[in-house]
């Protein structure tokens, strides 16, 4: 049974936030599971983000959707 490695104890960075504007688009709404939300960054050759995963599973597959 497939599950979420994404947890609220899950710790995230992000390269960039569209114009700095973390209220509207910070690295919080990536997993919010909104569809009315969003992360949005500013406009850069390199995006990163980096995820601190909590759970001690191992990942079988990993979806990433942009």
């Amino acid at each position: 049974m497939a599950s979420s490695l994404i947890c609220s104890e899950t710790q995230s960075r992000v390269s960039s936030v569209l114009n700095r504007d973390v209220k509207q688009y910070g690295k919080k709404f990536m997993f919010d599971c909104n569809e009315e939300t969003c992360w949005n960054s500013d406009q850069v050759k390199i995006h990163f983000s980096v995820l601190v995963l909590i759970s001690f599973r191992l990942p079988v597959q990993i979806q990433i959707f942009f």
